[in-house]
């Protein structure tokens, strides 16, 4: 993977938590640079998303209008997900497929194999994209 220096990363779906929030920890972590939209008043699921998280607040609108707004200002969308895409999944990848940018759906329900990971890192280096919606 690259650094920030070389490749920004972002990640978003802050309207949900655990995953999300993991991958969000690891670009600071890591040193990527990250960002993307989030609903006024910075609300999940869960409660308040934390400042530390480079979110901008949007205006009006909810978590359909973040995810809208976040895939609009991605390059592509990889999206890794366990049982049928349904919810805010869905409606991230309908949002992908309309906007014709790249989307990969990473089915995880049988766990996560090497060929899998293999998959993903050859799709992301096809996209060669700056910036990721997850």
């Amino acid at each position: 993977m690259h650094r920030a220096s070389a490749r920004p990363a972002r990640r978003w779906r802050p309207c949900r938590y655990g995953a999300g929030r993991g991958a969000l920890d690891f670009a600071i972590k890591h040193g990527y640079i990250h960002g993307g939209w989030t609903p006024h008043g910075r609300l999940a699921e869960d409660g308040v998303i934390s400042a530390k998280y480079q979110l901008t607040e949007i205006a009006e609108g909810g978590c359909r209008q973040r995810t809208r707004r976040n895939v609009a200002d991605s390059y592509a969308t990889l999206i890794v997900n366990l049982g049928e895409l349904d919810g805010s999944t869905l409606v991230t990848q309908v949002f992908a497929e309309k906007s014709g940018k790249p989307c990969l759906v990473v089915q995880a329900d049988p766990g996560i194999s090497e060929g899998m990971v293999d998959s993903v890192i050859a799709w992301l280096r096809c996209v060669s994209m700056m910036c990721l919606c997850l």
